[in-house]
């Protein structure tokens, strides 16, 4: 195939250049001296090999169906909380990755020319047409685009001659209008989907932030506001504690001397009343039954009066561990058993 030069005098095309590249020529009309050139450019060989490249137009594709399967992967996997609440959330999910992976299988065909990029592309945008109204202005023009003859013969995987004269006559009238449109109007979205995709990280990074601050000013007030009262409480067991261990002590006092004079504890005890028939009024003056939360003493001893045991169960009043010794909890238990106590506030110390 001959590469044609024109005379740059009288403008005759001179068709059999070929020959005499690398050489000053003469033009057969005028007469003119015309070098020709030792070789052409790389886009003159491929076309002259029959070599098909990639439209620009197919490139931009690729990189469009690239941003879609990122937006496709994101969304699945962080689902709104509304389809957690409807029980579709991981199907959701899964909906989401597995387009997100068609869309990057989609690019992958396209940049490579491969039939099946073509197959798929078509198939997506059948998909995209129920997204109304720009994804279906988008599919509409795509699947235009994908149908057309020179389209079909890019990803038909033929060279040069094996084409038909028809796709050879569509691949030559390429770029068209249509095709600079196409590619304009998916740059933009490109564009604007990713400005968009930066804008709603950084309100999300702000959101969060700022929820944050607020949560963080929250505890602090409530800590501000809650601390009197809290200091108050604390102070109040105290108190309460080291009455309910003065009591203790009181009856601890009249139940030794009365081991004193019958030589055991009062037998078989099970409350702070049947303690009280033992001590009013020989060895108490009043009754001594509850401690300083107005709960009843917790009172036990052997059947055999051998021991006894007196116990306030602090301000929870329930009954917990008793490591034994000094303790700061007001909700731990106050111990006394045959005449000393095995576990007692530490303000008592002081």
């Amino acid at each position: 195939m001959s590469n044609p030069v024109t005379c740059s005098s009288c403008g005759t095309p001179i068709p059999s250049a070929d020959e005499h590249r690398g050489q000053h020529i003469s033009c057969p009309q005028c007469g003119a001296t015309i070098s020709v050139r030792a070789s052409f450019s790389t886009s003159t060989a491929r076309r002259r090999s029959g070599a098909i490249s990639r439209p620009r137009t197919v490139s931009v594709l690729a990189v469009y169906n690239v941003v879609q399967g990122v937006f496709a992967i994101i969304a699945g996997l962080s689902p709104d909380s509304f389809f957690d609440e409807l029980g579709v959330g991981p199907a959701v999910m899964a909906f989401g990755v597995v387009f997100g992976l068609l869309f990057f299988a989609c690019a992958v065909g396209l940049w490579l020319l491969k039939p099946w990029g073509r197959v798929l592309q078509v198939v997506l945008a059948i998909i995209g047409l129920i997204g109304f109204p720009v994804a279906t202005v988008l599919s509409v023009m795509i699947l235009v685009y994908m149908l057309r003859t020179d389209v079909k013969a890019v990803f038909s995987g033929r060279q040069g001659e094996e084409l038909t004269p028809e796709e050879q006559a569509a691949l030559a009238a390429r770029p068209s209008t249509y095709d600079q449109v196409l590619s304009g109007c998916l740059i933009t979205v490109i564009i604007l989907a990713t400005v968009a995709f930066v804008v709603m990280l950084i309100a999300r990074v702000a959101m969060t932030a700022l929820e944050d601050s607020i949560d963080s000013r929250r505890s602090e007030r409530s800590v501000a506001e809650n601390a009197p009262q809290a200091f108050f409480e604390n102070a109040i067991d105290t108190i309460r504690s080291k009455q309910s261990a003065a009591e203790i002590r009181t009856l601890g006092t009249a139940v030794e001397a009365y081991k004193l004079d019958n030589g055991s504890y009062p037998p078989g005890l099970r409350s702070a009343d049947e303690l009280a028939e033992y001590l009013v009024p020989e060895y108490l003056r009043r009754r001594w039954t509850t401690d300083g939360w107005d709960r009843g003493f917790v009172v036990s001893s052997a059947d055999d009066g051998s021991w006894i045991e007196i116990v306030s169960l602090g301000s929870d009043g329930l009954e917990g561990d008793r490591p034994g010794g000094p303790t700061n909890d007001p909700d731990a238990d106050i111990v006394f058993r045959n005449g000393e106590f095995i576990q007692w506030p530490a303000a008592m110390d002081e």
